[in-house]
């Protein structure tokens, strides 16, 4: 995918996101790319984890939008480790013409977002004492998970446009990189989806979405 040529989109609440002219497909809701990765990634995911210590894992560091909502968390624990996949990063250009921070009343944090877009790939960067960072230029079918997670959002483009993402066996991996007892979170309520997940071992359950979607999953890996 040539993600340079990824338009820029306004949202219902005045957020940016793209839209892939690859897949025709966009990175956030039409309702809200801030208010629905919120709702669905910081409300349905980071603030269920009880521990103060917290290690996520990202699919789809897309826009940066999940990662820097989180890192804007990060003083509520006592460190987050923040690892994001990304086969096809969106460019710096586009990333700094993106509308996150003013909409989110944090221009004093361009120095982090712009960080979280610039710095090196496949190596752990301390963004702050609180938040430590690593993104994988690697699809998820070729990673090979080394550690445990807490907390996983499954940010990818959804099922329709991009089936090979949402296989049984992919879940099954994330399954077993999962601390007993942890979640992964996302926008998508597709049923076969959450049939597969049911199938694997996880826990589902369907909550009420964000604006313009009436529910998302969440799914827990079983103590």
């Amino acid at each position: 995918m040539d993600s340079i040529d990824d338009q820029i989109i306004i949202t219902k609440d005045g957020s940016n996101s793209l839209k892939s002219r690859f897949l025709n497909e966009q990175y956030h809701s039409k309702q809200g790319a801030v208010t629905e990765a919120i709702h669905v990634y910081i409300e349905s995911g980071l603030k269920q984890i009880l521990s103060t210590n917290v290690s996520i894992l990202e699919m789809g560091f897309g826009t940066g939008l999940n990662t820097f909502l989180t890192y804007c968390h990060s003083n509520n624990y006592s460190k987050i480790e923040f690892d994001s996949i990304e086969s096809e990063p969106i460019s710096v250009e586009t990333a700094n013409q993106l509308n996150y921070l003013s909409n989110l009343d944090k221009l004093d944090l361009q120095p982090i977002f712009e960080k979280l877009h610039t710095c090196d790939w496949d190596k752990q960067i301390k963004i702050s004492e609180k938040f430590h960072f690593t993104k994988w230029n690697i699809t998820i079918q070729d990673i090979s998970f080394n550690k445990k997670y807490d907390l996983v959002y499954y940010d990818a483009f959804g099922p329709r446009v991009q089936p090979e993402l949402w296989k049984p066996e992919i879940f099954k991996k994330i399954y077993d990189a999962l601390n007993d007892g942890g979640l992964l979170v996302t926008y998508c309520a597709n049923g076969q989806f959450k049939r597969d997940l049911s199938s694997i071992g996880f826990e589902v359950r369907a909550i009420p979405g964000p604006p313009g979607k009436r529910e998302i999953t969440q799914a827990f890996r079983k103590k």
